[in-house]
């Protein structure tokens, strides 16, 4: 499996583990560290991350189909299908009359970066079906940082911030790993959601 780190002030590595799936991560800075796993080399591709300390010579990190984020597996949410958008949006009425597509994501990520970008491919489809785009970040960071890497990037989709207690954020939107898509219809009703990149002319199709 691939291993990165990530976090203010921390350095971007990556390592593979070894045929045990054991790795060590070096050097990092003292304070918090996001670890984040993937393993593409079967199918379903599997991913998961993980909050630790520098110096943590124990940390299990457990690889499912579904994904996960801590060091254990957490419950899987309940779906938000046929449910209105939780009131997570900064300011959620510039919407109104329109379908609106969420994409949770952390900046910080290697693959959340990349699922914006591929995203951002389609911005034009999605425009066309009147659909408006929000890139909700999903962990706290500066703001301005990612205002930075998204204009660098040339991407213009609205940006939000998780304001409040993101983990909690993350399971009212039912999110089960970054980044989560959640698409809804002109009322706001949430129509497919969990989907990747590839997956969003299929989920358009719901919206009505």
């Amino acid at each position: 499996a691939r291993i990165y780190s990530y976090g203010e002030g921390q350095p971007n590595l990556n390592v593979t583990t070894d045929k045990d799936g054991k790795f060590t991560l070096a050097p990092i800075c003292e304070g918090g560290v996001r670890i984040g796993v993937n393993y593409s080399r079967q199918s379903p591709y599997m991913y998961a991350d993980a909050f630790v300390q520098a110096g943590d010579t124990n940390v299990e990190i457990m690889l499912t189909p579904e994904g996960n984020s801590g060091r254990r597996a957490a419950p899987k949410p309940k779906s938000l299908v046929g449910k209105a958008l939780p009131a997570v949006l900064s300011d959620p009425n510039q919407f109104d009359g329109k379908a609106v597509l969420v994409c949770v994501w952390d900046y910080q990520q290697r693959p959340s970066r990349f699922a914006v970008r591929e995203l951002a491919r389609k911005a034009e489809l999605l425009a066309d079906k009147g659909v408006a785009v929000v890139v909700l970040q999903g962990e706290p960071v500066d703001k301005a940082a990612v205002e930075g890497w998204l204009k660098e990037s040339k991407i213009a989709f609205k940006l939000d911030m998780i304001a409040a207690d993101a983990e909690k954020t993350r399971r009212e939107l039912g999110v089960q790993g970054l980044p989560w898509m959640i698409l809804t219809d002109k009322a706001h009703q949430v129509v497919a959601e969990g989907f990747g990149v590839e997956g969003v002319e299929a989920a358009l199709e719901k919206v009505k």
